[in-house]
This record gives C-alpha cells, structure tokens and sequence, in this order.
C-alpha cells in the first residue's frame, strides 16, 4: 500500500512521491487503464474534523487497484493511498 500525504504536495514533492510509489508497486506492469469500478464515498470524523474518504477501484490490463482518497471540509486534500 502506498500513502502519500498533504505535507508532501505543500512541500512540492507530491509529484515525485507519487512517482517513486508508481516504481514501488510496478506501475509499469499494470498495462493499459481498461474503466474505473465502484466507488464508494463517505464522510469520517476524526478528532472534531470532517473529512470525505472517496475509494474508487481501476481495471488496468494485468491488475485491478484501489485508490483511496481524503479530502477535508474544505475540499483539500489531506491522504492518497493506493493499494
């Protein structure tokens, strides 16, 4: 599972976590993007804060993933996880 947090893309390494977590799970193998599956959306409290949780699944040619994402109230956001 990968997690890349809001503290990455407010120091600007966003885009290069995400790459180094492509090279982690061997983005490369998964083939071509086929369609997105269900998605499922939530809101969460954690201590006194609201956040919207959106996992949504991806079909590629050779596997399926699971992108979990966090958003805060003001829609920023605050985790992506891929797993």
């Amino acid at each position: 599972m990968i997690n890349l947090s809001i503290e990455e893309a407010k120091t600007g390494d966003f885009k290069k976590a995400l790459e180094g977590a492509k090279e982690q799970i061997n983005s490369d193998e998964w083939g071509a993007f086929q369609s997105f599956g269900t998605s499922y959306t939530t809101e969460i409290e954690q201590m006194g804060k609201k956040y919207v949780l959106v996992q949504m699944n991806a079909v590629y040619e050779n596997t399926s993933v699971t992108y979990t994402i966090t958003l805060d109230e003001d829609l920023m956001l605050t985790g992506f996880y891929v797993k």
